[in-house]
Order: structure tokens, then sequence, then C-alpha cells
């Protein structure tokens, strides 16, 4: 009697056996052969009874078992919280950084190699060719231009770096700024902002700006060891990642006075900012984490944990996508907290990712993927 249980289980959900093999999936009715009875009482902690015997699936994640035993997505699906998710690829070349413009997205693939991808992956269009160098710089639109910057390709004497624009529409490149060491661009009412960095020759070490449109550069502040930089309503934000103190600080572009972020918890690296919110990935007690808290300071809530770090963010107003550098996957949480939703599991290399409509787009070393949000 055992036996014959066991037989008729393996023909319910047991991938690989001799007899699934050969009856094929033709009638065969994939169920959830879920522990029961005195069976189920036999696997370990952590094991789930399917197809005749134990195993350590995982029914969220594993696309052979997607929310159930032998529960298999099609090809080309993963497994998010237990359903079968589609992953379409937009395009087929891969970059670092992601910006929705209203043409498409703005990606990168090295130093000043900017591309624009249609949203319905019909053209991937070169706006600019740079170098094959590998590595990027940063990137940003204002719904018009694609600006980015190219860092010294070899952190030296003279300072080759440069922050560039060109129409999304096509057109040719201009050089806003020459012999600086740009990293975290920003651009907001007709001005670009960047952190420069040691080897530039004015302002090292230092927020600046410029017109969007060219002119000179000019200093806002100079924090000690500044970190990573967002600007948003005439405000900038700054991690200072110097060895005495771990903190951020903001101050309004207009006059570069500086005033700390007051209840930061951890080492911040900042990642976005809304209307009234900064957040934040961070190490607290060793652990990597995701924070927010009040822009101009206050109360810090723990949004998720993260494996090794953030690789990636974007807000959509309700939710923040980001990509967990060791979890390898594209995941969303609510803004106000909540539960980590697994989007795409099993996404390695993820460099850039943004939102459009329906859908949560993120670069890879290799492509540029999209799902449902």
């Amino acid at each position: 009697m055992r036996a014959l249980l066991c037989i008729s289980l393996c023909l319910a959900g047991c991938y690989g056996s001799p007899l699934r093999d050969f009856l094929g999936d033709a009638g065969v009715n994939l169920v959830d052969s879920s522990p029961s009875g005195d069976l189920a009482g036999t696997c370990p902690q952590g094991a789930v009874f399917c197809g005749g015997a134990c195993f350590t699936y995982d029914y969220n994640t594993d696309p052979d078992n997607c929310g159930g035993c032998a529960r298999r997505c099609p090809a080309g699906n993963v497994c998010a919280s237990g359903q079968c998710t589609s992953i379409h690829v937009l395009s087929p070349m891969g970059g670092c950084g992601l910006v929705t413009t209203p043409l498409g997205f703005l990606m990168e693939s090295g130093p000043g190699n900017v591309y624009l991808v249609a949203f319905d992956g019909s053209a991937t269009t070169p706006l600019t060719t740079g170098t094959s160098m590998s590595g990027c710089g940063s990137l940003a639109s204002d719904g018009v231009y694609a600006y980015w910057t190219r860092p010294d390709p070899h952190q030296g004497h003279p300072v080759q770096g440069t922050v560039n624009r060109v129409p999304l529409a096509g057109g040719p490149t201009e050089v806003l700024a020459t012999e600086v060491d740009p990293s975290s661009l920003n651009i907001e009412s007709g001005t670009v902002y960047w952190l420069n960095g040691a080897i530039a020759k004015q302002f090292p070490n230092a927020i600046v700006q410029i017109p969007a449109s060219g002119g000179a550069v000019s200093q806002i502040a100079a924090p000690q060891s500044p970190g990573t930089l967002l600007v948003r309503d005439a405000t900038a934000w700054v991690s200072n990642t110097h060895l005495t103190a771990m903190a951020a600080t903001y101050m309004p572009v207009a006059t570069g006075s500086s005033h700390y972020v007051d209840g930061l918890l951890g080492t911040p690296i900042l990642a976005a900012v809304d209307a009234s919110t900064l957040y934040y990935a961070a190490i607290v007690s060793n652990d990597y984490e995701l924070w927010s808290i009040p822009r101009l300071g206050g109360t810090p809530m723990k949004l998720a944990p993260i494996s090794t770090g953030l690789s990636a963010l974007t807000l959509d107003g309700t939710n923040i996508y980001f990509a967990d550098a060791s979890d390898s996957g594209v995941f969303k949480i609510a803004t106000t907290g909540g539960a980590k939703i697994p989007i795409a599991p099993n996404q390695t290399s993820v460099r850039g990712i943004a939102v459009h409509d329906s859908s949560v787009c993120w670069t890879t070393n290799k492509e540029l993927r999209c799902a449902a949000r």
C-alpha cells in the first residue's frame, strides 16, 4: 500500500523520475504534493514533502516548484513570491545607470557610450560614443538632454574628466566642464550638480554646480570626505564618511550653509530623496539595512535587511525598487515599510534600475530587462 502511494505521488509531481519522464507532462495535473499524514512528518525542519521525498525547495523563488510542488514556470519566467513572473529583455545591450526620460530609458555602456532605449524595446539608439574602457560615470536627464560624466581615465595630470550633454532626440555633444573629477551627477531647474573628487583642477573634494547650458563651474560647499550627493528642491544632501564621524548633511544650494541630518543610524550611503523623506543604506551593528528618515532629520525607520548593500534603487511615490547585491535579485518595499517582496530573483550584476508605466526595468552587464511591478 505504501509503495502504491509513493508511485501515485511521483506521478503527480516528481521531476526526474523514470515514470514521469516516460509519461511526459501530457495529462499530468501539476498539483501541490504538500506534506500530509505520516510521510510529511518524516521531513526535517526546513524541508518540504514533494514527489514522494523531502526537499529544501523554496516555493517562493524556485522556478521548478513555484508556489507548490512541481509547479514549473514556463521558459523565460522567474518565480517571485510563489508566482511565475515573465522577464522581458528590452535591449540585448548591457550597461550601468538607468534613467527614465520622456523618450525612453537612458543607459550608459562604458565611459561616454550613452544610449536611448525605446520603452517597447524596438530600438537601442546610440546618442554618443566614447571609449572602449570599462567602468561608467553618472547619468541624469532634464527630459530634453542627457547629461553624463566621463571620469578621468588615468587619474592623473593633466586632469581629463568631463561633464557633458547631448539632446535626447539626437544631435552634437556639448562639453560643459573639463579638468573635473565628477561623480554623483544631478540636474534640477537648469543647473547641473556633482561631486568633484580629489584630483579636480579647481574645487577638489567639493559640491559644485554649472548652468545646464554651460558656463563657469562654481563651488557650493566643501564637506569633509563627501560620499554620495542628492539634489532636490534647491537643497543638496551629501554623505560624509570621514574617520571621526559617519553622517550626512544638507544645505541650501544658494548658500551652502551645512546642517546635519540628525537621527541617522550607521554609516549612511544616500540612495534617494522625495518630497518628505531621505532613503539610505547603512551598516548598523555589522548588518546592511535599508532605512528612511525625514529628509531634514528626525526618527529613522528600518525598511528592510539587505545582504551586502544596494547596487541600484529608485522610487515611484508608493514603493522603493532596489537591487540587493548579495541576494541577487530585484525587490520592492513600500515607502512606509513592510515586507521585502521579490520581483525578479536570481538577477546578478544589477547596475541600474528605473520604472515606467507598469514595469520596473534594470540593467545588468549583459542586457536591459523588465518585469511587471
